[in-house]
């Protein structure tokens, strides 16, 4: 399904479709719901609740605001994101029409663009948010998730250097006691699976600072979730599975 944009004098029309899905789709075999987040009137931060069942959805942006998009899996998980801004950047057309795909690759900074907009909104508004994604997963390898984005913000507003290198928050090794046995599948796409021992045991990752979600296809009881500090605190805590892939918000 190809995407449209649609000018008027104050707003341009958006529509959306996945480029690809949260890693979770393809492990328990089923599509997810998703909270889409995307910059509306006055710079605000409009949300809106996307069935598992839909391929596409359309957007009104106001003219002169980037095309800054992050669609969150079970509404709260590593985004898919779209980071574009119509007037800095050659959108690719099909039919006439431009066509924006929601993406891993987009989806950290998207959702970072999008939590500190209000602060930063006049900065943001001339940047190219699309080129600041691609040297991201350039300069990370394709790692967008292990940026440190307190220097980043930082280099993006007072560095004459600008942001290469680009720093990255350090690795430390995490070990969560008694999981269920099986393959562990984190909600942020490019981190290596883990693994427990049959019948159950630890597991152990390497995760640079931030929250992370693992699923277990064949545990129908919970996920994990870990988050570390930039002090090199672990901590752990299981989610029941039931408190979010079987329910569906109203929409």
């Amino acid at each position: 399904m190809i995407c449209s944009c649609t000018m008027t004098d104050e707003h341009y029309e958006v529509e959306v479709h996945f480029n690809e899905r949260s890693p979770w789709e393809n492990a328990i075999g089923s599509r997810l719901w998703y909270k889409v987040q995307y910059l509306s009137d006055d710079g605000a931060i409009e949300e809106v609740y996307i069935p598992e069942f839909l391929d596409h959805f359309t957007l009104v942006i106001p003219k002169g605001l980037p095309c800054i998009v992050a669609a969150f899996p079970l509404g709260q998980y590593a985004p898919l994101g779209i980071s574009v801004h119509p007037d800095l950047s050659d959108c690719p057309i099909r039919d006439g029409r431009i066509s924006l795909g929601l993406s891993s690759k987009n989806g950290d900074v998207a959702a970072r663009l999008l939590e500190y907009h209000k602060q930063f909104a006049e900065f943001f508004s001339q940047m190219d948010v699309e080129l600041l994604s691609d040297t991201i997963w350039q300069e990370t390898q394709g790692r967008p998730w292990a940026v440190d984005w307190g220097n980043l913000y930082y280099d993006l507003q007072f560095s004459d250097d600008g942001i290469r290198p680009m720093k990255m928050n350090r690795y430390y090794a995490v070990t969560v006691p008694d999981a269920a046995g099986g393959y562990w599948i984190c909600d942020h796409r490019g981190l290596p699976i883990t693994s427990a021992r049959d019948g159950g045991g630890p597991l152990c990752v390497d995760l640079p600072v931030g929250e992370y979600v693992f699923l277990n296809p064949v545990c129908n009881e919970y996920l994990i979730s870990v988050t570390v500090s930039p002090d090199a605190e672990c901590t752990y805590s299981r989610i029941p599975v039931s408190r979010y892939l079987y329910w569906t918000p109203s929409l």
